[in-house]
């Protein structure tokens, strides 16, 4: 798998929504970072800010990509 794949799709698992304006999130790598972007609004999301929608399938997703997790 590569990062190249995912680049403007949303990870696998259930939908990620905008907390701002409840649209879907999709990766952007922001180097060292992956970030989620709104595709409505256009919002950036720290992963962190999305914790709490993070399942097992969007995991297994990123985990290859290299990034700063801390």
């Amino acid at each position: 798998m590569s990062f190249d794949r995912l680049k403007g799709e949303a990870p696998a698992g259930e939908p990620k929504t905008c907390d701002k304006c409840g649209g879907d999130l999709y990766a952007a790598r922001r180097c060292p970072w992956v970030v989620m972007r709104c595709r409505s609004c256009g919002a950036t999301l720290e992963l962190r800010e999305i914790a709490d929608q993070i399942d097992d399938p969007f995991e297994e997703d990123l985990g290859w990509v290299p990034m700063d997790r801390l």
